[in-house]
C-alpha cells in the first residue's frame, strides 16, 4: 500500500511538472511575439511560429495577386481591395520546411471555408524577386527576397460581406505573411475645405483643389457625402457676388486617357449642375472644364498619388 502511495505521488507531480514546464515554454514563445501582436481568430500560427511584425488599419488599399509577378511591382493578374486590414508576419521555428507549412495553412484556410482563387509556388510566382507593394502602407512582405516562394490568395463570402486572404511564405528562415482583407466603403466627410479656406486660396494662387467632392470610380454621379462642400461653395459664391468660377475636373491616369477626358468633364458638369440646379447659383457665374490626367499634382506611380490626383477644382475666372 505504502509503494503504491509513493507512485501515484510520482504520478501525480510527474504530471504536474509536464503541465509547468509546456507553460513556460508558451510563456517563451508569446514572450517572443512583438509587443501587442497576437493571432487572428480567423487563422492561427503554425505550432511554434513566433510574431515578427504585425499591422491593423481600418482603411488602406491591398493588392491581391491572382496571377505571378512578371516584371518589378507588376502582377499578370491582381484585385484591388479598399477595407479592413490585418497583417501578421511570422517566423517559424527552426528544423521546419515550407512545405510543412504551406499544406498546413492551406488545408486551414480551406477548412475555414474559403475558396482559393489563385496559389503559385518557386518560379511560377515570379520571374526574378518578389517585389511588389501588396499593402500600400507598408514594405514588401520579403524586402524583394528572391528565395523560394508560395502565394496563395483565397475569399470567402458570409452574411455581412466577402473576405480576403493572402498567404506568402518564403524559405531562409521559413517566413508567413498572413494578411486578412475585409472590404468596406472609406468614411468620408471628416475633413472639409470652408467657406473661408476656399476664399483664402483664391486669393492667395487663384485655384483650390477639392477633395470633399465624392463619384464612385469610373462614374460622373455625385455622392450624397459631397454635400458639406458644395454647401461651402455656394456660400463661397454668395459672400462675393461678382466671383465666377471654374469648375474643373481632374482624374489619375488609370485607363485611357480619352475616357479620363471626359470623365473629368462630366464630373465638372455634374457639379454646376447640383450647384446651379440644386442650391439656386447663377450657370452663368460657373463653367464646366475637364482636364483628366493631364494635371496631376502628384505621381501616378503609387495609390495615394494617384488618389491626390483624383480632385475637382476652383479656379477663378
Amino acid at each position: 500500500m505504502l509503494k503504491e502511495n509513493r507512485d501515484a505521488t510520482r504520478r501525480k507531480w510527474g504530471a504536474a511538472l509536464l503541465v509547468l514546464t509546456f507553460s513556460l515554454a508558451g510563456g517563451r514563445a508569446r514572450a517572443q511575439d512583438a509587443e501587442g501582436c497576437r493571432d487572428n481568430p480567423l487563422i492561427t500560427r503554425y505550432p511554434g511560429a513566433t510574431i515578427s511584425q504585425c499591422w491593423n488599419v481600418s482603411f488602406d488599399r491591398f493588392l491581391l495577386p491572382l496571377g505571378p509577378v512578371i516584371a518589378e511591382n507588376k502582377l499578370a493578374k491582381s484585385k484591388a481591395i479598399e477595407g479592413k486590414i490585418a497583417r501578421i508576419k511570422y517566423v517559424a521555428p527552426d528544423g521546419v520546411s515550407p512545405l510543412a507549412v504551406w499544406e498546413n495553412y492551406k488545408d486551414a484556410i480551406r477548412g475555414a471555408g474559403f475558396t482559393t482563387l489563385f496559389q503559385c509556388r518557386s518560379g511560377a510566382c515570379q520571374n526574378g524577386d518578389w517585389d511588389v507593394n501588396l499593402f500600400q502602407s507598408h514594405e514588401d512582405p520579403w524586402d524583394n527576397y528572391g528565395g523560394y516562394q508560395y502565394q496563395l490568395s483565397a475569399r470567402r463570402d458570409g452574411p455581412d460581406g466577402a473576405i480576403y486572404v493572402s498567404l506568402h511564405l518564403t524559405n531562409k528562415p521559413v517566413q508567413v505573411t498572413l494578411d486578412i482583407v475585409e472590404p468596406r466603403a472609406m468614411r468620408t466627410g471628416l475633413i472639409r475645405v470652408d467657406a473661408a479656406a476656399m476664399a483664402a486660396a483664391l486669393e492667395r494662387s487663384g485655384h483650390i483643389a477639392l477633395y470633399g467632392i465624392y463619384f464612385d470610380t469610373g462614374k460622373a454621379t455625385l455622392k450624397p457625402a459631397s454635400t458639406a462642400t458644395l454647401k461651402e461653395i455656394v456660400k463661397l459664391l454668395r459672400q462675393r457676388p461678382a466671383l465666377k468660377l471654374y469648375v474643373v475636373g481632374d482624374t489619375d491616369d488609370q485607363g485611357g486617357f480619352v475616357s479620363n477626358m471626359a470623365l473629368s468633364k462630366r464630373r465638372a458638369a455634374a457639379v454646376v449642375a447640383a450647384l446651379s440646379g440644386e442650391f439656386g447659383v447663377a450657370a452663368r457665374r460657373l463653367r464646366a472644364v475637364g482636364v483628366g490626367p493631364v494635371d496631376p499634382v502628384s505621381t501616378n506611380r503609387t495609390a495615394a498619388g494617384r488618389k491626390q490626383n483624383r480632385r475637382v477644382e476652383l479656379v477663378e475666372q
